[in-house]
């Protein structure tokens, strides 16, 4: 078979001293730590993603989710890590983007690869903005995109969801406002 990347030894280290941190030294703690799960939330996804791939409808029962019993590469994946079914749907969306990202999302797929973007924001732009249409060019999602790629680094996930559903609701009512103009100059 394929030699697959080796996991890492994480060491347990002794966290007595959480306590007697500084404010300062918990909160830059935090910020080391939580970089290191967005790296490793990232190579999750690539595995989440594959899964996907191999769990197609168009394999039917040989398809690897329906394969194990799983409902689908989401269930799959949940079992396999024990995330929640709302985490395992994220994993496998942004599994998808990172094997074949739109021009439009590239920048949120390479956010997640370098672990500036978590798995989670990633997939709340991804969901929020959606996808072209023939009144909205990908142009508009690509600069919607970056816009929330920046943004992503600041806010939770949640807060992500809501500024992508902002930003494409605004896109979509220029859109409009643009159709309109352009019947009444007919």
């Amino acid at each position: 078979g394929v030699s697959l990347p080796t996991v890492p030894e994480i060491e347990v280290i002794d966290l007595s001293g959480l306590a007697r941190a500084s404010h300062q030294e918990l909160m830059a703690g935090m910020r080391k730590w939580a970089a290191h799960a967005r790296s490793v939330e990232s190579v999750v996804a690539a595995f989440a993603g594959e899964i996907d791939r191999r769990s197609s409808r168009d394999a039917g029962y040989d398809g690897l989710a329906a394969s194990t019993g799983a409902r689908g590469p989401e269930g799959l994946v949940s079992t396999l890590t024990g995330k929640s079914a709302r985490d395992s749907r994220d994993l496998v969306t942004v599994g998808r983007l990172m094997d074949a990202p739109p021009v439009w999302l590239g920048d949120v797929a390479a956010g997640v690869s370098d672990g500036s973007v978590s798995v989670g924001a990633a997939a709340a732009i991804v969901t929020g903005l959606g996808e072209p249409t023939a009144d909205l060019a990908a142009d508009d999602l690509l600069d919607a995109a970056q816009t929330l790629v920046a943004e992503a680094a600041s806010l939770p996930p949640e807060k992500v969801a809501k500024r992508a559903r902002e930003l494409r609701d605004e896109l979509d009512a220029a859109g409009v406002a643009d159709r309109e103009a352009a019947l009444r100059a007919k």
